[in-house]
């Protein structure tokens, strides 16, 4: 087989992949190396299809090529998604329907070590796209995804390159080039990820609310411990947890002295932690200094909700 077209239907919910009538057809939307500006009719249709369905909800990936530094290309990926965000909005389209994503060159359509020999560009601009996903529906729309076969895949059995190309390792209906949690089961509109109960953000956010530490120190008050064993608690109930702990200062003193600082104190909630028996390959962490204030820091109030540690279940 030459390419496979991987039918994406969303009706009712559910999604399924067979031809479908009586629908609208969309197709990812490739770009030049290096350039974020298209023009591609398809986007007008796309822009007829979200004002006559006004509670439909899309996601407009970007996605590049690996060629050049992952950072670049994660800013390019994501101009190309506000590029087509903003020739949907100038078309009428409601900001509300639109959800604008950059994924550099994490989830490529080709591979990127694709065998010497091979002709390099004409395969890998399929990785300099943007695509499209139905977050919520309105009435029906066909999203058409064409993926080429390189031309060393061409002699595997066709049954095998389907399945990895439909793979689906958690059932969840996310397929696993989509799924951002491939062996736990989720709903699309999160990813594909497991949803966080609203009482376990609850017990994250007393936790960063209760752990308090001495001035220009990384040593816990006792008066914490409390908080922290809710924290342990959860992750000993839900063995698929995993817990981001990112540590925060005020503006007071030098920038690097408070990065050293904040590093210091996501590190002794991790170890308290790990104290009470969670593995450590469970809890990442990382220090932000002063750099992501949430609140004014001219007021002694709001130096105080920028001295913080935040928690955060991810997968």
């Amino acid at each position: 087989i030459d390419k496979i077209v991987e039918l994406q239907h969303y009706s009712r919910g559910k999604k399924r992949k067979e031809e479908i009538r009586d629908t609208i057809y969309i197709h990812n939307i490739l770009f030049e190396f290096d350039k974020n500006v298209i023009n591609d009719p398809v986007l007008d249709i796309l822009a007829e299809y979200l004002k006559n369905n006004p509670k439909a909800i899309i996601e407009i990936g970007g996605h590049a090529d690996s060629n050049g530094p992952e950072i670049y290309n994660i800013h390019l990926s994501l101009r190309r998604a506000i590029y087509i965000n903003n020739y949907l909005i100038d078309k009428g389209v409601s900001p509300a329907a639109l959800i604008v994503k950059g994924y550099g060159e994490k989830y490529p359509l080709i591979p990127n070590d694709i065998p010497d020999g091979a002709e390099y560009d004409s395969l890998h601009k399929f990785n300099r796209r943007v695509d499209f996903k139905v977050i919520r529906e309105g009435k029906q729309v066909l999203i058409i995804n064409e993926i080429p076969i390189p031309e060393y895949l061409k002699n595997h059995r066709d049954d095998d390159i389907l399945d990895n190309l439909f793979a689906d390792n958690d059932n969840d209906g996310v397929l696993n080039k989509d799924d951002n949690c491939i062996d736990q089961a989720g709903p699309v509109n999160n990813g594909g990820c497991p949803e966080v109960k609203e009482e376990v953000k609850e017990v994250m956010k007393k936790a960063m609310e209760g752990l308090f530490f001495n001035p220009g120190s990384d040593i816990i008050k006792k008066s914490s411990y409390k908080v922290l064993n809710n924290v342990v608690e959860v992750m000993e109930s839900n063995p698929g947890y995993k817990l981001s702990i990112k540590g925060h200062t005020d503006n007071q003193g030098k920038a690097d002295f408070n990065l050293e600082l904040s590093q210091k104190r996501a590190d002794a909630a991790k170890n308290y932690l790990i104290g009470k028996g969670i593995d450590s390959r469970r809890i990442q962490t990382k220090g932000f200094g002063m750099s992501m204030p949430v609140a004014p820091n001219n007021t002694r109030e709001g130096r105080k909700k920028n001295r913080r540690v935040e928690f955060e279940i991810v997968f």
